[in-house]
């Protein structure tokens, strides 16, 4: 093969690679479970997202306002921006201070059910830190400032918004995915 025909073969796979990347979304980049030493970071989709450290639990509204940039609210007027890096196995948050912290991936979901209620779950702790502690009074007061639509069960059950957001199916009253 001449050098011109490699050239044009490996600016083919460069091009076609650069194609796949960007064909992901960036949620699709950062759903599942990461976690590192100090805490663990679940992104349950529909943008909404749950922070686990040795101070507590707490819920978060994640966007991605350019490229490369996340945005967590946490409810109120609480708001951090970061330049973001995911791959397969790790997640790199990057403070506007330039403190990176990384996280490993933890995992995906395999409780879909278990999930759509985090996201309920989540979705109410927001309204209600935005709303003077009073949750939402049906689920259409979440949709759409704190959920793009419901959430619906895999197996065809019915969310009620609790609290907790619990399910229909009496199988899926018990298990957690995280």
């Amino acid at each position: 093969m001449s050098k011109r025909g490699r050239f044009i073969w490996i600016a083919v796979v460069v091009m076609t690679f650069n194609m796949l990347c960007l064909a992901v979304a960036p949620e699709e980049l950062v759903i599942g479970k990461w976690s590192n030493s100090e805490a663990s970071l679940f992104f349950y989709g529909q943008g909404i997202g749950r922070e686990i450290t040795g101070g507590g639990i707490r819920f978060f509204r994640y966007q991605f306002p350019s490229e490369g940039v996340i945005s967590l609210s946490y409810g109120g007027e609480e708001s951090v921006a970061y330049s973001i890096a995911a791959t397969s196995g790790e997640l790199r948050l990057t403070a506007t201070n330039g403190m990176e912290t990384i996280y490993a991936t933890a995992g995906g979901f395999t409780n879909l059910c278990a999930v759509n209620r985090r996201q309920l779950e989540g979705a109410m702790a927001l309204y209600a830190a935005d709303h003077e502690d009073a949750g939402p009074m049906m689920a259409e007061d979440l949709i759409p400032a704190y959920l793009a639509e419901m959430p619906h069960c895999p197996d065809g059950g019915s969310y009620y918004l609790g609290p907790p957001p619990m399910c229909s199916l009496v199988e899926h009253l018990t298990g957690d995915d995280d």
